[in-house]
């Protein structure tokens, strides 16, 4: 399956279920994870934010976990904010074994790459997570219901 990407120069993510695609799992799984991972540090005051706007697409246990990791004085944040950059993500599926899936349960292993770029495209770092990642469907919508790292 191909990468789901974020641009500096894209639209900040939905933020309502109603702007939201939640009819297909794969699609919420790489929505979620490229929207909480894609940050601004220059106008974002954490990774929470960013957190934030992907709670759409989560279920409510899992959205109401941010907010809980602002970083500290003199952390990595700062400096990007300094250099003017931003964090731009990428899902992509990887085909490990999962537990079994159903109509209502869908198992996914991801890599979520990231990259860090000046607005001239300076690249400053790239960083990469694997996740294990959990989508249920009830009442006909999908949502993130864990995500392991």
């Amino acid at each position: 399956m191909a990468p789901v990407t974020g641009c500096r120069s894209d639209p900040v993510p939905v933020s309502t279920a109603a702007d939201a695609d939640l009819s297909n799992p794969n699609t919420v799984i790489a929505n979620a994870l490229t929207t909480m991972f894609t940050w601004d540090p220059t106008k974002d005051a954490s990774p929470d934010v960013a957190y934030q706007r992907a709670a759409v697409y989560m279920s409510g246990d899992l959205a109401g976990q941010g907010g809980q990791s602002a970083p500290g004085p003199g952390s990595q944040w700062k400096q990007w904010a300094a250099d003017g950059a931003a964090i731009t993500a990428k899902v992509y599926f990887l085909g490990d074994e999962t537990p079994p899936n159903s109509d209502t349960l869908m198992h996914r292993v991801v890599v979520v790459a990231q990259t860090v770029a000046t607005s001239d495209n300076r690249l400053i770092d790239q960083i990469r997570h694997t996740a294990w990642v959990t989508a249920t469907k009830t009442n006909n919508e999908w949502r993130v219901t864990s995500i392991q790292f």
